[in-house]
Formats: C-alpha cells, structure tokens, sequence
C-alpha cells in the first residue's frame, strides 16, 4: 500500500514547526503531509538540479580528470607512498608522479580515489583522507594499490583492499 505525499510551502518557518508534528501521527492510508518554508524548498530545488561531478553522501562521483588541486594534493603524499610500496616489496623508485583520473566519496571529509602515473607503463591508486577544514588536520594516505597501469579502471577500494 503506497502513502500519498502532499508538500505545501509557507513562507514562515513557524508553520513549518506548528504542522510538522501533527502530521507525523498519521493513520494508514491518511496522506502525509509535509510542510517547508520557501528558503528550504529553494534550497532542495538547487540542490536537486545543480550538476555537480560528485555524488550524494556516500557514493562515489564518476572518474574525472586530476586537476591542480589533486596533482598538490598527490605531490604531499608522495614519499609516504613509495615507502609504503617499497615496504611491500616494490623494488623501484617513482619516474613520474603524475595525477590523471580522480573519483571522490563524500564522507566526514572527502576520500579521493587517484590513478597516478608512475612511469610510461605503470600507475598506482592512492586513496586519500581529505578531514574536513574545520578540523584543520592534513590529509592522509588510506590505501595504495600496485600494479596498476593506465588501463587499469579507477575504482573505489577499502583500505584493506591489497592496500599497503
């Protein structure tokens, strides 16, 4: 059985507060009413149709072209990561560092997902832990995986995921 939902607007956050309970104890079958101010229904309105390379909370954006902003972000991480990878038992230094294809994860912060060319044949994906800029925390490296190439899709990964 479906529930009928009616939206009406006001132009006074009061009425929003007067109606708002009330029509949260509904019956079955009763339409649930659902009452917002005009700056609310504007803001979902922009919201709803602002195109935007991200996705909602939580999923990941489609693989975009590493700007600027991520190639500086990569450049900070880039002695963590080949000490990670040499840790594993990666035997090589990184001919190139070079950003090429990003997704981002809205979280608590942003996770970035980055395919970095390492040399003419061979990529690496980072995943990095943007905190939020109120916490003013540094970035951090969550996850590298090896043997990539520049073929190799740009996919979301767990930090345990062949993760070093």
């Amino acid at each position: 059985q479906g529930v009928r939902l009616e939206l009406s607007w006001s132009t006074t956050p009061e009425l929003f507060s007067s109606f708002a309970r009330p029509a949260m104890a509904r019956r079955p079958g009763q339409a649930l009413v659902v009452l917002a101010s005009v700056p609310m229904l504007l803001t979902l309105l922009s919201l709803l149709s602002s195109p935007s390379p991200c996705m909602a909370v939580g999923g990941t954006g489609a693989a975009q072209a590493a700007g600027p902003e991520v190639q500086e972000l990569v450049d900070g991480l880039r002695e963590e990561a080949l000490k990670r990878a040499q840790a594993a038992g990666w035997n090589g230094t990184f001919d190139r560092w070079e950003a090429k294809l990003v997704k981002t994860q809205v979280v608590a912060g942003t996770n970035y997902f980055v395919k970095v060319a390492v040399s003419d044949t061979d990529a690496l994906h980072l995943r990095i832990y943007k905190p939020l800029p109120h916490t003013r925390l540094p970035p951090m490296l969550n996850g590298v995986k090896l043997g990539q190439d520049h073929q190799s899709p740009l996919e979301y990964f767990e930090p345990s995921d062949r993760e070093l």
